[in-house]
C-alpha cells in the first residue's frame, strides 16, 4: 500500500509489490521533515533488518541472508556533510512514537554515495561526528550503534523473509529498479555508450570464465583461491585476465556518458581488450576445448511496466513487451530463446518457490512457452573515445505477446555450438490491462531517439507482424503528417525486416509512419500510427543557432466538436527549462478562455501536452503558454491557432455516427450511435429502437455516445431524444456509506444509516461467528474501495447475507450504484450482489464463482476476469424488464452490458442483497461493499424535446451471389470486392481458410485472429482440465472430444452452446475413466 508519487522512482511493477501492507506490519507511512524526502517511508518495519532469500532455480534450495535496510533520504542528506547536514533528532524526533517495538527498535543506517559526495569533507568525520555522539548522549531517543552490534542484540526471525525490489542510489536516478543511470537508452546518432560497454563486457566475461575453467593455477597451496595474483595481475595468464576484466566492471565507466574530454566511455572496452588478450593465451593452449556455456546479460524488458504506467502517462503502455539480452560464446552460439510461462493465481509469495524454479508445478504455473530471439549488432555506433573491441556480444530480442492481467515468469536460454547450455535467472513481471499504442515490437527506428536532422532507418519486421513477409510500403510524413511522401515508398527487404531510410527535413519535431501492402491492407498501430520525436532539427523559424518552440495540434485539421491534443515543445524558446508549463487556451478569437490556466502534462525533454474539448460552435482554437510566473511564449506575438470544421452551432440533437442510414450483415447484433447536442439539452438522453421495443438512458453532453444498442433482423429505427427541461439532471433518492458515523461502532443487524433505504437485515447459515459474519473494514490493506467498507466473511460451507429494502422501488431510468470487492474465492464458492423483488427472488445479479474465469451477470456475459482490486457497478433500469449496467474494474476500463431481468412474474425491484458463500478462511477471502446510491432523472418542467433518428437495417440472412459460401457483405467489408477471396483461400496465411474465418467471424487479414486452442492444462484444484481458445463475441462454441483419434469427435453434452467471453474462452472438463482425451473447438454461424 505504498503511497507512490512521482517525486522519486517510477511506479513499482506489481511483481515487486510482494510484502504485506502497513497495517499487517503494525507500521505507518511517515512523511519525513527537515530533509529532502519526496515520498513517505514505512516505520518501523522499513527500518528493521529482515531476511531475504535466493532460490536455486535448478534445485529449489533456499539460501538466506540478513537484509539490513538503509535510509535513502537520510543517507542522501548525510552524504552532504555527515551530522552537519543530517540531524536525526530534527528528522525523526517528532516521530519517535513510530518506534513501537522494543524487541526490534528502528535502526537508521545512512545510505549514501559518500566517497565522492560531501562526506569527503574531513569535518564530517571529525568535529561533526563528535557532535553526533554528543547528541546521542544527551538525547535518550537516540543511541549510537554498529550494524553488527544491533544484529547481536536484535537478530531477525529466520522466518521473517521479505522481498526486496532492485534499485540503486536515490541521488542519481531515483533508485529505478532497472538501474537507469547505468543502463541508459539515450541514443545520439546511433551511439549508446552504456549499452556498447555492456556488449563488450559480456564477450570478455565468456572468455575469462572459459580460461578460468581450463587453467586456474593461481590457487594457493591450501587449495583455496587467492586474490593476490589477480589484484596485482602477476604470475599467470588467467590471473591477469581476471585483473583486467574486474577493472572493466568499474561502475564509473558507465556514469560519465558522452564525456568527450575524458576516456570514460572507452575504458570498459580498453580493459576487456586487455583481459581477452590474456585469456586467449590460455584458450590457444587448449584448442577445441570449451567447457563453459554462453555468457548472458541479465534480461531487460521494454516497456518495464507492460500494460501499466511508469509515471503519470495519460494512457497505459502496451501489454506486449520485448525482452532483450546480450549473449556470447567463444565457440559461437547455436540458439538463444526466450522462455516464459503464466502464474495461475497471479501472486508470487515468498513462502512458495513455484515461480522461482525451472521445473513446472501444474497447480501453480503453466508450462513454459518459447519465443525465438533475433540477433543484431546493437548499438550500431561506437563512440569517438572507444577503441575497437577485440570481441562483442550481439543483442538478442524476443517478444511476449497476448498476455494481460497476469504474472509472467521468464528467462533466457543460450546454447553454444558444442552443446553447452546456460540459463539466466528467472525474472517476474506483472502485465496489466491489454492495450495497444506506442511502437509495436515489430516496428523499430534507428536511431531510436534522433538528435538533429539525421537520416532515420524505419524497420518493419516480417515475422509476427500483420502485413507479414510480402512487399511492404511505408506511409511516412512529419509534424502530424505534413509533407507526406507520395506515392508510398516501397521498403527494401533485409533479413527478417523491411527497411526504409527517411531523410529528416529541417524543422522536423516528429516523424509519423504507418504501413500497407500496396493492395489496400494497412497496419496503422490500431489507429494510433507510429510517431517518433525528433530533437534539435533546424531552427523552426527561430534565431540563428536556436531551436524555437513549437505547438502541434492532433488531429492537425479537427473536424467536428472533438478533443484536440495540443503538444507544446519549449526547445530554446522563452519557456526552456520551465517546470511546469501552463496553457492559456480558448476558442473563436479567445472566447471562453479556461481560467485559471491549466497545467500541462510533462512528456519529458521539454515537451508538454494538454487535451482541449472543442465546444459546439468552435471554428478556431487559440492558445499560448506560460510558466505561471509571468514568462510567456506567444509565438513571437503570433499566438498559435488551428481551424476547426464541422462544429458549428446546432439545434437540438444530431446523430453523426452512423452519418446516414446503413445496412449491416446478419452477424451484427448491436450498434453504437453517437452525435452532438446543443448546450440547452441537459440531464439524460433516451434511446429507443422501434423494431425491438428496447430503450435506455445515458447522460446528456455536447458529445454523446449510446453504445451497444441491440439490433433485430429488419429495419431498426433508432431514435435519440432529449429535453431542455429547466429542472433536469439527477436527484439522489437513496444514499449510504460505510464511512457514516453510525458505523463507527460496527455494522450490525437492524442498523439504518443513510437515507432512502430500510434497515439492514443479516442472515447466516450458522451461529458460529468463526465461520460467517459481518464487520466494518477500517483501513484494511486488502480493501481498495474506501477507507471504510462493509465486510462479509464466510467459510466452511457457510454463508453470510446482508439485505435492505429500497424505500421506493426502482423505476425506469433509476440508477443504482455500489462499489464491491472480493478477495480470493475457493473453487465452487461465490460472492456477489443482487437486486430482488418483494418475494426475495433475484431479478438481476453480478457475482464471481471460484474456478470461473470471468464475472457473471444476469442475462449476459462479461469479459472481466477475477480481480481483487474492486469494481464499481452502475445499474440502470431501462424498462420494465430490461437493464443497462456499467461495470468499472479498478485498473481497467468500463464495460457496458445490456440485457433482460429474470423472467419472473414480479419484475419490480424492491430489495438489495449481498452475499458471501464460503469464499474461504482468512482476511484475503473477505467480501466488501461501499457507497450505496440510487439516482433518478429530475422531474423538471415540460420543456422542449429534441430528437434525431437513423435506420440500421440488419439483414435477415446472408447473401452469397458468387456462391463461395461467404456472405457478400462480409467479403465487401473485409476485401473490398467479391473476387479477392474464396472458401479455400487463406489471405493471411494463418492456416485457417477464408471460408472458415467467415464461419468463425475471425479476421481474414489478421494472422493473430483465428479460431485456435491456446492451452490444455490441469486446473490445479478439482483434477479437471482447462481448455482455452480464442473467441469472438458474435459466436457460440461447442467443445468436441474423442478418446481415440481414429474415431469421430463428439460434442461434450454440457458444452454445446457456450457463449463467447472474448478474447478467450475457458472450459473445465472433468476427466474420469479414460487414459486419453482429445479436444476440438467447433463454432459457426447461428
Amino acid at each position: 500500500d505504498f503511497p507512490w508519487n512521482d517525486g522519486s522512482s517510477c511506479r513499482p511493477n506489481k511483481a515487486d509489490v510482494n510484502n504485506p501492507g502497513s497495517t499487517a506490519l503494525n507500521s505507518q507511512w511517515v512523511q519525513l521533515q527537515n530533509v529532502w524526502a519526496p515520498t513517505q517511508v514505512l516505520a518501523p518495519w522499513a527500518y528493521q533488518p529482515h531476511y531475504a532469500q535466493h532460490v536455486d532455480p535448478w534445485t529449489g534450495a533456499r539460501q538466506k541472508i540478513i537484509a539490513v535496510p538503509a535510509g535513502r533520504y537520510e543517507g542522501n542528506e548525510n552524504g552532504r556533510g555527515g551530522y552537519g547536514a543530517f540531524k536525526p533528532e530534527n528528522v525523526w524526533g517528532a516521530q519517535v512514537d513510530k518506534n513501537n517495538n522494543a524487541a526490534k527498535p528502528m535502526m537508521i543506517l545512512c545510505h549514501s554515495d559518500g566517497d565522492n559526495y560531501g562526506m569527503k569533507n574531513s569535518d564530517a568525520w571529525n568535529g561533526q561526528h563528535g557532535n553526533f555522539l554528543s547528541m546521542c548522549q544527551a538525547n535518550a531517543d537516540f543511541e549510537h550503534t554498529s550494524v553488527q552490534d544491533y544484529l547481536s542484540l536484535y537478530p531477525p526471525d529466520t522466518n521473517d523473509v521479505i522481498h526486496v525490489e532492485p534499485g540503486s542510489w536515490v541521488g542519481i536516478d531515483g533508485g529505478t529498479p532497472y538501474f537507469e543511470k547505468w543502463l541508459s537508452y539515450e541514443n545520439r546518432d546511433g551511439e549508446m555508450p552504456d549499452m556498447y560497454s555492456w556488449s563488450v563486457l559480456v564477450a570478455g566475461m565468456n572468455r575469462v570464465l572459459t580460461a578460468d575453467a581450463l587453467e586456474n593455477s593461481y590457487l594457493n597451496l591450501g587449495g583455496g583461491r587467492t586474490m593476490d595474483d589477480v589484484e596485482w595481475g602477476i604470475s599467470n595468464d588467467t590471473a591477469r585476465a581476471w585483473h583486467y576484466y574486474l577493472n572493466a566492471e568499474t561502475s564509473c565507466y558507465w556514469y560519465w556518458d558522452y564525456d568527450r574530454a575524458n576516456p570514460w566511455d572507452g575504458n570498459t572496452t580498453r580493459a576487456v581488450n586487455m583481459a581477452i588478450a590474456e585469456a586467449i593465451k590460455v584458450l590457444d593452449r587448449h584448442p577445441g576445448s570449451d567447457p563453459v556455456g554462453p555468457s548472458l546479460f541479465p534480461p531487460q524488458r521494454l516497456p518495464y511496466n507492460p500494460g501499466g504506467k511508469m509515471w503519470n502517462e495519460s494512457s497505459n503502455a502496451p501489454s506486449d513487451f520485448e525482452v532483450w539480452t546480450f549473449a556470447e560464446d567463444v565457440s559461437g552460439l547455436s540458439s538463444v530463446k526466450l522462455c516464459w510461462r503464466v502464474d495461475l493465481d497471479g501472486v508470487n509469495p515468498v513462502t512458495e518457490i513455484d515461480n522461482e524454479v525451472y521445473a513446472d508445478n501444474p497447480a501453480k504455473v503453466t508450462a513454459w512457452s518459447n519465443a525465438a530471439m533475433s540477433a543484431s549488432w546493437w548499438p550500431s555506433v561506437k563512440g569517438p573515445n572507444v577503441p575497437d573491441p577485440a570481441n562483442r556480444a550481439q543483442r538478442y530480442t524476443g517478444n511476449i505477446t497476448g498476455q494481460h492481467d497476469a504474472m509472467i515468469d521468464y528467462f533466457v536460454e543460450a546454447v553454444d555450438t558444442l552443446g553447452n547450455t546456460n540459463r539466466s535467472d528467472i525474472f517476474h513481471v506483472w502485465v496489466g490491462e491489454s492495450t495497444g499504442g506506442g511502437t509495436g515490437p515489430y516496428v523499430e527506428f534507428d536511431p531510436a531517439a534522433p538528435n538533429g536532422c539525421v537520416p532515420v532507418t524505419i524497420k518493419y519486421k516480417k515475422s509476427g507482424s500483420p502485413l507479414g513477409a510480402g512487399q511492404v510500403y511505408v506511409h511516412v510524413g512529419r509534424n502530424d503528417w505534413q509533407d507526406t511522401i507520395a506515392p508510398d515508398p516501397a521498403m527494401t527487404s533485409s533479413g527478417d525486416y523491411w527497411i526504409y531510410e527517411y531523410a529528416v527535413p529541417t524543422n522536423t519535431t516528429m516523424m509519423n509512419a504507418c504501413f500497407n501492402n500496396g493492395a489496400g491492407v494497412w497496419d496503422s498501430n490500431g489507429g494510433q500510427d507510429w510517431n517518433l520525436a525528433v530533437s534539435n532539427c533546424g531552427t523552426n523559424g527561430g534565431e540563428t543557432g536556436t531551436n524555437a518552440s513549437t505547438a502541434v495540434f492532433s488531429p492537425p485539421a479537427p473536424s467536428g466538436c472533438v478533443d484536440v491534443t495540443i503538444t507544446y515543445t519549449a526547445n530554446d524558446g522563452p519557456l526552456k527549462g520551465a517546470q511546469p508549463v501552463y496553457i492559456h487556451v480558448g476558442h473563436n478569437g479567445w472566447q471562453n478562455v479556461i481560467e485559471p490556466d491549466p497545467a500541462m502534462a510533462s512528456l519529458g525533454g521539454g515537451a508538454w501536452q494538454y487535451t482541449y474539448s472543442a465546444p459546439i460552435g468552435t471554428y478556431e482554437i487559440n492558445c499560448v503558454f506560460n510558466n505561471g510566473a509571468g514568462t510567456w511564449d506567444n509565438n513571437s506575438a503570433q499566438n498559435w491557432s488551428v481551424a476547426v470544421t464541422g462544429c458549428s452551432n446546432i439545434t437540438g440533437i444530431v446523430i453523426t455516427s452512423p452519418a446516414s442510414n446503413i445496412t449491416v450483415g446478419a452477424d451484427t447484433t448491436n450498434v453504437t450511435v453517437s452525435g452532438l447536442a446543443e448546450a440547452a439539452v441537459v440531464g439524460y438522453l433516451l434511446w429507443s429502437n422501434s423494431l425491438t421495443g428496447g430503450a435506455g438512458t445515458f447522460p446528456a453532453g455536447s458529445s454523446w455516445s449510446a453504445p451497444g444498442i441491440p439490433l433485430a433482423q429488419g429495419d431498426n429505427v433508432i431514435t435519440i431524444a432529449g429535453t431542455n427541461q429547466p429542472s433536469s439532471g439527477t436527484t439522489t433518492s437513496a444514499l449510504d456509506s460505510a464511512a457514516a458515523t453510525d458505523y463507527n461502532i460496527g455494522w450490525t443487524n437492524g442498523q439504518n444509516a443513510g437515507t432512502g433505504f430500510g434497515a439492514w437485515v443479516f442472515y447466516t447459515t450458522t451461529s458460529d461467528v468463526s465461520q460467517a459474519g459481518f464487520f466494518i473494514a477500517s483501513n484494511a490493506p486488502q480493501c481498495n474501495i474506501g477507507s471504510k467498507a462493509w465486510g462479509l466473511y464466510a467459510n466452511s460451507e457457510q454463508m453470510s447475507e446482508a439485505k435492505r429494502l429500497f424505500s421506493t422501488a426502482l423505476a425506469t431510468g433509476d440508477v443504482f450504484f455500489v462499489k464491491m470487492e472480493n478477495g480470493y474465492i475457493d473453487t465452487g464458492r461465490g460472492a456477489g450482489i443482487a437486486l430482488q423483488n418483494a418475494a426475495g427472488e433475484d431479478l438481476w445479479k453480478i457475482w464471481f464463482n471460484g474456478g470461473d474465469t470471468n464475472y457473471s451477470v444476469t442475462g449476459n456475459t462479461t469479459d472481466i476476469g477475477w480481480t481483487g482490486a474492486g469494481l464499481e457497478v452502475s445499474f440502470t433500469l431501462t424498462g420494465t424488464g430490461t437493464y443497462s449496467v456499467n461495470i468499472l474494474p479498478y485498473g481497467s476500463s468500463t464495460r457496458t452490458i445490456t440485457g433482460n431481468l429474470e423472467n419472473l412474474a414480479d419484475k419490480t425491484i424492491t430489495h438489495f442483497r449481498a452475499w458471501n458463500y464460503s469464499a474461504g478462511t482468512g482476511s484475503d477471502y473477505d467480501y466488501f461493499l461501499n457507497d450505496l446510491r440510487v439516482t433518478r432523472p429530475g422531474a423538471g418542467g415540460p420543456g422542449d424535446w429534441f430528437g434525431d433518428t437513423v435506420t440500421v437495417t440488419r439483414l435477415s440472412s446472408f447473401v452469397d451471389s458468387d456462391m463461395d459460401g461467404m456472405d457478400d457483405e462480409w467479403e465487401q467489408s473485409n476485401f473490398g470486392n467479391l473476387t479477392a477471396a474464396n472458401a479455400t483461400s487463406d489471405w493471411d496465411n494463418d492456416g485457417s481458410p477464408d471460408g472458415d474465418e467467415f464461419l468463425a467471424d475471425t479476421g481474414p487479414k489478421d494472422s493473430n485472429s483465428v479460431l485456435q486452442t491456446q492451452q490444455l492444462a490441469t486446473d490445479g484444484h478439482t483434477g479437471g482440465y482447462l481448455v482455452r481458445w480464442r473467441s469472438v463475441g458474435t459466436r457460440r462454441y461447442a467443445v468436441m472430444f474423442t478418446t481415440n483419434l481414429l474415431n469421430e469427435f463428439a460434442p461434450l453434452p454440457q458444452a454445446t452452446n457456450l457463449p463467447a467471453t472474448p478474447p478467450e474462452n475457458v472450459y473445465t472438463d472433468t476427466v474420469t475413466g479414460v487414459e486419453h482425451k482429445f479436444y476440438r473447438i467447433r463454432t459457426g454461424r447461428e
